[in-house]
């Protein structure tokens, strides 16, 4: 399962519709994870069992005291790909102009929330003095933004690059560059699912290989 269907999971979309993972005998059924449901829950479940999901996940999972954090098996992604669109076009932008402003910072999942943050808090900006609008799906963040109702929209393509085009949004600043390597997404299994199909696992581990060097 991915979280979210965008391009910047291409890899995964590859090893599936490539045929990569069929090639080391996997039957692999591949679906998103419906909303509001954490993917860690599906994986605890037995309803899924790998996911593409933040290594945060885990983390925040650990610090409540569970001892079936998932285990991550393979990286996706190593950059954040969100983009910070403005709705008006601003000359010699800098972090701290965020201060008095509306945000929407993407909250499908809590990883991009968590990268922007630290970015902003590396740039000494005063979260507090941002209005953030929370809980937005890709789509409702866009079309508030549309109307106005946000200075800032936190974004992936191709959504931020149809809406420059149109002339609604200005690029402002690019996360990835901001934050360098990370291990922004990965495959994530439940521990005991590792114990009981190791060999599943390895196997599903070359297949992504495989389509990473195609």
């Amino acid at each position: 399962m991915d979280t979210y269907r965008n391009l910047f999971y291409t890899p995964l979309y590859v090893a599936v519709a490539g045929g990569f993972l069929y090639d080391q005998g996997l039957d692999v059924v591949f679906s998103t994870v419906p909303d509001n449901i954490a993917a860690t829950e599906l994986l605890r479940s037995g309803g899924v069992d790998i996911v593409q999901t933040g290594i945060s996940r885990s983390l925040m999972d650990l610090d409540e005291g569970r001892d079936d954090a998932p285990l991550h098996i393979a990286e996706i992604n190593q950059r954040d790909g969100f983009l910070l669109l403005s709705r008006q076009p601003v000359e010699g932008w800098g972090w701290k102009e965020l201060e008095g402003s509306t945000l929407i910072p993407i909250g499908f999942t809590p990883v991009p929330w968590n990268p922007l943050r630290t970015v902003l808090i590396n740039h000494e900006v005063d979260l507090s003095a941002i209005k953030l609008i929370k809980g937005m799906s890709a789509i409702d963040a866009i079309n508030i933004f549309k109307k106005g109702e946000a200075d800032y929209l936190h974004i992936l393509h191709p959504y931020a690059q149809s809406l420059i085009d149109d002339g609604i949004g200005h690029l402002v600043a690019s996360l990835g560059p901001e934050l360098g390597y990370i291990c922004y997404s990965s495959f994530a299994v439940a521990p005991a699912f590792i114990s009981e199909n190791s060999d599943t696992v390895q196997a599903f581990v070359n297949g992504f290989q495989k389509a990473l060097e195609w």
